[in-house]
């Protein structure tokens, strides 16, 4: 991570990614989506599409699915 200080109001920083950190942001959004692929499994296509008809029981019921370890 780099901070630079605004030049024009010292109060004001903007904070960036080194390429270390956009290396490790890649690797932990891959496992996050196949947590919220694995977790959302138990739900048909047009569930997982609508926020409104996701049936949150089935979601809960499969929380195995993102707690347990990975495969390779």
């Amino acid at each position: 991570m780099t901070i630079r200080t605004d030049e024009n109001d010292g109060r004001t920083h903007a904070i960036s990614l080194t390429a270390k950190g956009r290396a490790t942001h890649d690797q932990v959004i891959a496992v996050a989506l196949e947590r919220e692929r694995r977790l959302l499994s138990c739900l048909r296509k047009d569930e997982r599409g609508s926020a409104g008809s996701i049936c949150w029981a089935a979601i809960h019921s499969n929380l195995d699915a993102v707690t347990a370890p990975l495969e390779p």
